[in-house]
């Protein structure tokens, strides 16, 4: 705890008896008296234009702390990033979930990209709104469009961790997906697969024992004769 010699130039804290800042050189025309109080680790600043007000605020500062008065802020702890909700979200997805491995296709594809190194409360509802338009106009690699089935993944997923930030006491704040319109999908059964169902079945054919099948289911997928 102390009473310093406050230079507006550099910033700077020296002993109030100097006359000039032994850092910038200035001479302290216009002083100004900087009081510090320090309690386990943390930090209580004033600053005042006179030397007795800061000596008896200095008094006053160390009165609350022996009664117990003085509150300090706490710090708040900054929001995750989406990386660090999916490192913790995948192990505990691959005991919950059947489907862990299309959350982390997903994930490495179309969300770790865009969001992956920023901050929950730093993606907004028009961040995700962009994601839904760039994925209405994308393709994938079958060279189709993507369908309304794999951008509803997509929000469904990072929705969940969202969701499970904040049940785990990862995250406090807002939910951007509460503003988001999920696309609506045709609850018509039809023999289509989607995006990720398509992957799997490439990466099967990949390594089929039977490279003739393969070659031939490939054709049918391609040529729209299966989809």
């Amino acid at each position: 705890m102390a009473v310093h010699i406050y230079c507006s130039g550099c910033r700077g804290s020296y002993k109030v008896d100097v006359k000039t800042c032994p850092k910038c050189e200035a001479p302290f025309k216009k002083k100004k008296y900087r009081v510090c109080v320090s309690v386990k680790g943390k930090r209580v600043t004033r600053f005042f234009d006179n030397l007795t007000l800061a000596r008896e605020a200095e008094a006053a500062i160390k009165a609350d702390i022996l009664r117990g008065d003085l509150k300090f802020k706490e710090k708040a702890k900054p929001a995750p990033t989406l990386a660090e909700v999916w490192a913790k979200y995948l192990p505990w997805a691959k005991e919950h979930k059947r489907s862990w491995i299309d959350d982390q296709r997903n994930y490495r594809k179309h969300l770790e990209p865009r969001f992956g190194n920023k901050r929950l409360d730093s993606i907004s509802s028009l961040d995700v709104e962009r994601m839904k338009l760039e994925l209405k106009k994308g393709i994938s690699k079958r060279g189709k469009p993507y369908t309304m089935a794999t951008i509803r993944h997509q929000l469904t997923l990072l929705n969940r961790l969202y969701n499970l930030a904040k049940r785990w006491g990862l995250y406090k704040g807002d939910n951007p997906l509460d503003r988001v319109e999920f696309p609506r999908l045709d609850n018509l059964k039809t023999e289509f697969l989607s995006d990720e169902e398509a992957d799997r079945l490439m990466t099967t054919l990949d390594f089929w024992p039977c490279r003739e099948s393969a070659a031939f289911v490939k054709f049918a997928l391609f040529t729209g004769l299966q989809s």
